[in-house]
């Protein structure tokens, strides 16, 4: 039991003396599995022995959900039990438990046990979890009934630890309860990095330096990343007609099905977007330590920031109030890319066009008004060789060619019901 947060760095081990690879193990453990399967294969598996056992995390520095175990405690663990804490991993991750599920002011840990009481619970878990963990009916649990959802073990747990903390027994200076305390505290993992404590590599400089807290904008990309993934897995196990969502508690299909339902954020979306479209260019540098080959090899670095191609549409029907909402989150998020304004109408007004680098807060402009046609900035981005390309518009005018970068269009909802032509690509309603 441990929080992630008492983990100041998360050491690798390297590859030549891993003797046990939970994630070349993963397809043999859960080919009958296509929802855990498909959530597996967005999962960084990282072997580590600074965790006693395992834990999921979201990297604000890498951008990518995490899976660090010990390949000791996984090694010593009967098969059914393997395949029921990567289950029991995977389903913090596919019901948000690492982005979108954090509740302000309450101590981490204390939500960690209400998150995984809300899962060892559903069922099929108990039976195929080490017997560290915790579960409602048991030990400090005894009192409480299986099958409720995170918010209520939430309530129940603060009260015992309230008691305990009154009663002095198995309590910290922040009141949570304390590790080996004997209790039935069974916590045998944990979900850090989306309660903005760090990301257990805070000596990674990333666009902020020494900067490892997640910030509003990288919870963003999180929340729409994550989304993202469980659609792919839900879409993989609906559409495999042999197993179908496999051994997936019925209850948790339902609240992630609800979930995708939700109508998304389109800040996020927007975020997410902007994110993906970064190109990572290697570099290798001496200064950063080669997991595989430490002290041998020099390290790799990656220079990760987006060029993008913002196309504004200087038809008057494209209204002040939909361009200024979009340029304030522009604002939020030039320190992960740089934006180039590209103002068109049937043409491309070049001698307007600037590039809007990091740190720069732009005012919305408009510098002509005229028809529209969405070629001229379409294959003036393709020509300039750009990562994405959004363009804000009324969506009134002819479909444009094929862009080469990956394209998103935003409007508002009035000119999103009634476009002039349909596509594929993501249209996002800004209102």
């Amino acid at each position: 039991m441990y929080q992630m947060d008492d983990l100041k760095d998360i050491v690798p081990i390297p590859e030549n003396e891993l003797e046990f690879d939970l994630g070349k193990m993963c397809y043999t453990l859960l080919k009958e599995e296509p929802f855990f399967c498909e959530l597996s294969r967005f999962l960084r598996k990282i072997p580590s022995k600074t965790i006693p056992t395992a834990g999921v995390r979201f990297d604000p520095i890498d951008f990518s959900f995490d899976l660090i175990y010990n390949p000791d405690f996984f090694k010593a663990l009967p098969k059914n039990e393997q395949v029921g804490v990567l289950k029991h991993e995977f389903l913090h991750i596919g019901l948000g438990h690492c982005t979108n599920r954090a509740v302000k002011d309450i101590n981490p840990m204390v939500q960690n046990i209400a998150m995984d009481l809300a899962i060892n619970s559903l069922p099929g878990m108990p039976e195929n979890l080490p017997s560290i963990c915790c579960f409602p009916g048991k030990a400090e649990f005894k009192d409480l009934p299986a099958g409720q959802a995170f918010d209520y073990y939430l309530e129940q747990v603060q009260k015992i630890v309230k008691q305990m903390t009154k009663n002095g027994k198995g309590q910290k200076g922040d009141g949570s309860p304390s590790e080996g305390d004997g209790s039935g505290f069974g916590q045998f993992d944990s979900h850090e990095g989306w309660n903005g404590k760090g990301n257990g590599k805070p000596g990674n400089k990333g666009d902020d330096p020494g900067q490892a807290s997640i910030d509003s904008a990288q919870k963003q990309i999180a929340e729409e990343k994550l989304r993202d993934i469980v659609q792919k897995a839900s879409n993989a196990a609906n559409n495999d007609r042999q197993h179908g969502w496999g051994s997936c508690p019925i209850e948790a299909k339902k609240l992630i099905l609800e979930y995708l339902t939700r109508k998304p954020d389109p800040k996020a979306v927007l975020a997410y977007f902007i994110k993906t479209s970064i190109r990572a260019d290697k570099i290798h540098r001496v200064t950063k330590l080669n997991r595989r080959f430490p002290y041998i090899h020099p390290g790799r670095a990656w220079n990760r920031r987006a060029k993008i191609a913002i196309s504004i549409d200087q038809s008057g029907s494209v209204s002040d109030k939909m361009l200024a909402k979009f340029f304030s989150w522009l604002n939020d998020f030039a320190k992960y890319a740089d934006f180039t304004i590209v103002p068109f109408d049937d043409g491309v007004f070049e001698e307007q066009i600037f590039v809007w680098k990091k740190g720069q807060k732009r005012p919305p402009k408009r510098v002509l008004q005229g028809g529209t046609n969405f070629d001229a900035p379409t294959k003036w981005v393709n020509e300039n060789k750009f990562d994405g390309h959004i363009v804000c518009t009324d969506m009134c005018a002819p479909a444009p060619c094929r862009s080469i970068p990956s394209r998103m269009w935003i409007t508002d909802s009035a000119c999103a019901e009634r476009p002039y032509f349909q596509t594929r690509e993501r249209v996002l309603v800004v209102e």
